[in-house]
């Protein structure tokens, strides 16, 4: 009996030990799906945060490159910006040598044109005076002549101051032709103005005789003719002898 107590006992025992572990157990088995629930959350919360960081990684790498990018075209921004800036400074530099050098030329052939005109008439004049003066000099002997011989050389004389007068006009003529036509060949504007005038006035002195009247008519075209010759001078004192006479 005693046996039979003790086995009961230590059966009871054993029932309320296994009833003690198995509600351990289950307590055990309900913590660790708790745990289990609670790390697969876990997981999957890491499974999405290194999604989102793989992306983020990403999208740096991107805008990384970007920036690269927007850095590198800044800076040929501001190169050519720079490079802008050298051009119009040359461009200014080159405007104004230009307009510098077109002033000096427009100096230089205004001036050269001045000079050459100068040359033309000096030329025209020298070549007027030289023709005066040869037609003078023959002038001058013929009114020598016609003051010794009087009326014979009268018509000679006549013919010779009319030819002086047409030959004259004819050489000032050509010489205006040629200067026309080498100022048109400097481009110059325009006709050019007559390199010589010659424009004087004389009286001659009252005389009812026809041989005073006719070589007071010499007389105003010798004066006409503008000369200021020593030659014409002397000529001029002859014809007025003669008038005088």
């Amino acid at each position: 009996m005693v046996v039979k107590r003790e086995r009961d006992s230590v059966t009871a025992m054993a029932k309320e030990r296994v009833a003690s572990l198995t509600a351990e157990c289950a307590i055990t088995r309900a913590t660790l799906q708790e745990q289990e629930d609670r790390l697969r959350a876990k997981e999957m919360k890491c499974e999405v945060l290194r999604l989102n960081l793989i992306k983020e990684f990403e999208l740096r790498a991107t805008l990384e490159q970007d920036c690269s990018s927007l850095r590198t075209a800044n800076e040929n921004v501001q190169k050519m910006k720079l490079v802008t800036m050298q051009l119009e400074e040359t461009q200014a530099r080159v405007e104004k040598e230009e307009t510098a050098h077109q002033q000096l030329r427009d100096e230089t052939t205004d001036e050269l044109r001045l000079r050459v005109e100068r040359c033309l008439c000096g030329f025209a004049m020298w070549e007027l005076q030289t023709a005066k003066w040869l037609k003078l000099d023959l002038l001058e002997r013929c009114l020598t002549t016609a003051k010794a011989s009087g009326s014979a050389v009268h018509k000679q004389l006549v013919e010779l101051v009319n030819s002086f007068s047409s030959g004259l006009e004819e050489a000032r003529e050509n010489i205006d032709i040629k200067i026309v036509n080498i100022l048109r060949r400097l481009g110059a504007n325009g006709s050019s103005e007559d390199a010589v005038t010659a424009a004087s006035d004389g009286t001659a002195p009252e005389s009812s005789s026809p041989y005073a009247v006719e070589m007071s008519r010499l007389f105003c075209q010798l004066a006409c003719l503008g000369c200021q010759s020593v030659s014409t001078v002397r000529a001029c004192v002859f014809v007025c002898d003669l008038v005088q006479f």
